[in-house]
């Protein structure tokens, strides 16, 4: 029995080792390091490719910082109540970075936070699969029980403890910083994007700057803007104006037949005559929650600051000063602060059921609910509708069509796109355009056939997205790393001959303006053109219809 007992003891001493805080915390900093910071190792020696031991000596010295950092970074943290709930809470979290990094390409910086917090509960629910699941367990559950299960021993002088190893792994920090100077230095400097790779540090950074941002939309009080915003008398017994923007999601130029794609991704599109297609459109952002606020305010991409531009009006905010009747519909999660001051509808999902399912709609609700704004008596004068779009959203593009419009097969039906092919992935993308272009069609014959206005509508989408091309998935990207597939988006004018002849324009002189590069910061001087809008904000070198307008007044 003797032996029994302690056979038992000795097993219950192996399952839960006894450790000093300070030691437990040091495990801790280099198994981070080594083991869930993968993405940011095989980046930096895919661009030091090291060949000689020196350089080699110097890449394990600066993990060694790294580790020293963290170490010195969380010792206050280092006391027998608080260090276990703080490594678990830090290990799930890096878990969790860790699988976004490895999976999908991500970049964790401010603007990705922010998109992560912006994220309803069901499109986040939608990031939950099998792999996400079986990741966390294996790098985040199993770590964290054995942080849990080890038992922190004091030692004699807890505080002298803690000074003297902050005192040793700060002289770690400043030799192992020194050794690997030389070859880190130039590479984080040249190559900014690798800092948002070095987890938990960027989550850390971000996080709170994310959280700040947060917080300030909800307490900040915009400042006007556009305050002498009018409209240009017109003739008497002229039709209104009504101008209909829709805001594409995810949706990149690459995949657009109308712009030289090579599948049939928008034959009803492609068939029209009428359209005026831009096809080298930039957007400013690789995220709906840095793109969509960019694009309606009066920065342009260089010089957008979120901050700045959350304390002041919009777009259309300037509309409505000018006395425009503006509306914004909303298929998506939110305006994300655009639409605060003016009217707004997030369509319900009771409204169109048969459209609706899985806690989500069709963008078809969007021509239904068209279809409704223009019998409304209230639509009279001058009219913006903001029209937000699901369009390609992803990682469930198969969600964001009905069967009825699969074109492209083998589609992949899986929330986790690492279980199809990447064939599979770029077919459930395309039929998302598919499905939009039927979308977008509709909405323009449904315009077409409005008698009570001028009509006209404008298509472009937020941002764009990566298909695994180099190893990427969805977007979000730093700006200056992000490929093309994320930042060049489709953008087309639609408008009625009236309208034409209403603003003067000319649509030939139309279509060549659409051949020269543009972007996102087009946006706003072409909403205030189109809808004969004076203001100090208007800057007609932004406005491709700007020199194919002909003023007779």
């Amino acid at each position: 029995m003797n032996k029994i007992k302690n056979a038992l003891l000795y097993a219950q001493s192996f399952y839960r080792p006894q450790l000093t805080a300070v030691q437990l915390l040091g495990i801790w900093s280099v198994a981070i390091v080594l083991f869930y910071n993968g993405p940011f190792w095989q980046r930096s020696l895919g661009f030091l490719a090291p060949s000689t031991y020196s350089q080699w000596i110097s890449i394990g010295a600066f993990g060694l910082a790294i580790a020293a950092l963290q170490l010195l970074i969380f010792i206050p943290f280092t006391g027998a109540r608080t260090m276990r709930p703080v490594l678990i809470i830090l290990t799930l979290v890096t878990a969790s970075v860790r699988y976004f990094s490895v999976e999908m390409g991500t970049y964790f910086d401010v603007h990705m936070m922010t998109n992560l917090l912006e994220t309803d509960a069901h499109e986040s629910g939608q990031l939950i699969n099998s792999g996400l699941i079986l990741s966390l367990t294996l790098w985040g559950v199993l770590p964290a029980t054995l942080i849990w299960r080890c038992k922190i021993v004091h030692s004699q002088n807890k505080l002298q403890s803690r000074w003297s190893a902050a005192i040793i792994a700060l002289l770690i920090f400043i030799a192992a910083l020194l050794s690997s100077f030389q070859s880190f230095s130039p590479l984080l400097r040249n190559h900014k994007e690798l800092r948002y790779l070095i987890t938990p540090g960027n989550v850390l950074v971000a996080l709170p700057r994310a959280l700040a941002g947060q917080a300030e939309k909800l307490t900040i009080k915009r400042s006007p803007i556009g305050t002498d915003a009018q409209q240009r008398p017109t003739l008497a017994g002229e039709k209104p104006l009504l101008l209909v923007v829709v805001i594409g999601e995810t949706q990149r130029a690459a995949n657009w037949q109308l712009n030289g794609y090579e599948r049939e991704t928008t034959p009803n599109l492609a068939a029209r005559d009428d359209l005026i297609s831009f096809r080298d459109v930039s957007s400013c952002g690789t995220s709906t929650a840095v793109s969509l606020p960019c694009m309606f305010s009066r920065y342009t991409r260089k010089t957008y600051q979120p901050s700045s531009a959350r304390g002041e009006q919009t777009l259309v905010d300037v509309i409505n000063t000018a006395g425009v009747g503006v509306e914004w519909i909303d298929n998506q999660s939110g305006c994300k602060g655009v639409c605060s001051e003016v009217e707004s509808d997030r369509i319900a999902k009771t409204r169109f059921p048969q459209l609706c399912a899985d806690g989500e709609c069709l963008d078809e609700v969007l021509v239904h609910d068209l279809k409704e704004e223009l019998a409304e008596e209230t639509h009279r004068g001058n009219q913006l509708l903001v029209l937000h779009m699901m369009g390609s959203h992803g990682p469930s593009y198969y969600r964001r069509y009905p069967a009825e419009n699969v074109r492209f097969m083998p589609d992949c039906r899986q929330d986790e796109l690492s279980q199809c092919s990447q064939q599979e992935v770029v077919n459930a993308y395309d039929n998302t355009i598919a499905y939009s272009d039927r979308v977008l069609n509709a909405l323009i014959e449904t315009l077409s056939r409005h008698r009570a206005h001028h009509t006209a509508l404008i298509y472009l989408s937020d941002h764009g997205e990566s298909l695994g091309e180099m190893g990427l998935y969805l977007h979000g990207l730093p700006y200056f790393i992000a490929p093309e597939e994320q930042t060049k988006v489709p953008m087309f004018w639609w408008l009625s001959s009236g309208y034409l002849a209403a603003q003067k324009l000319d649509s030939e002189c139309l279509d060549n303006a659409a051949m020269y590069p543009t972007s996102h910061d087009a946006l706003l001087h072409s909403v205030l053109g189109l809808l004969n809008i004076e203001t100090e904000l208007y800057e007609p070198e932004l406005d491709p219809a700007a020199e194919c307008r002909s003023i007779t007044d």
